[in-house]
């Protein structure tokens, strides 16, 4: 069913481009570890793009996810969403990571932004259109990551403004305090966020 849903001309269409969007949002990624070629990131611009390519599986992993409850319908994928999603960090915790997502509008309260990641959210939610990727120095000297996570087609069928009832009725059921809806396309979400455990 999912080698269906995959292989349907529209359905590659609409996941490629929120993968291109996704990469896109996080700038230059390449597949690198800072940790991986044993030596530290010299500057700022290369903690960004080693933490950025940090993220790229998990962002992929969120990806597989959605797809696969998407393939069985948009309440499947809400149902995926809501079980798989929050065990996706465990795989970049092992590799020594922590990450996550954070929006000033959570749907799921898990996800509320660590005090490092709060700020730096505010600024790009009060300017959407310059948000990009860049690092914060943390008190304890380690190097964080974050990047915005912009709207795409896709995400409107359960964070838009006209979500259809049976999925309305999945996200109360599993989010009764939900507050991501409403959103059009290209809109800031939130961030993607990533900082070595040491």
């Amino acid at each position: 069913m999912v080698r269906s849903y995959l292989e349907s001309e529209a359905n590659m269409k609409m996941i490629r481009s929120v993968l291109l969007l996704s990469l896109l949002a996080g700038g230059s990624v390449h597949a690198i570890d800072a940790r991986a070629s044993g030596s530290e990131p010299a500057s700022a611009a290369e903690a960004a793009e080693a933490l950025a390519a940090a993220l790229v599986p998990f962002k992929q992993s969120l990806m597989a996810t959605l797809g696969e409850g998407l393939a069985k319908g948009t309440v499947a994928a809400v149902g995926a969403c809501h079980l798989q999603a929050p065990g996706l960090v465990l795989d970049p915790l092992a590799r020594g990571y922590e990450l996550g997502r954070a929006s000033d509008r959570l749907r799921n309260p898990d996800n509320l932004a660590p005090s490092w990641v709060a700020p730096v959210m505010a600024e790009m939610l009060a300017d959407p259109t310059a948000a990009q990727g860049r690092t914060v120095r943390l008190a304890d000297g380690r190097e964080g990551y974050l990047e915005p996570i912009r709207m795409a087609p896709m995400c409107l069928q359960c964070h838009g403004d006209s979500i259809a009832p049976q999925v309305r009725d999945a996200l109360d059921t599993r989010y009764p305090q939900d507050r991501a809806s409403d959103y059009a396309v290209g809109d800031l979400r939130g961030v993607f966020w990533i900082v070595p455990t040491r």
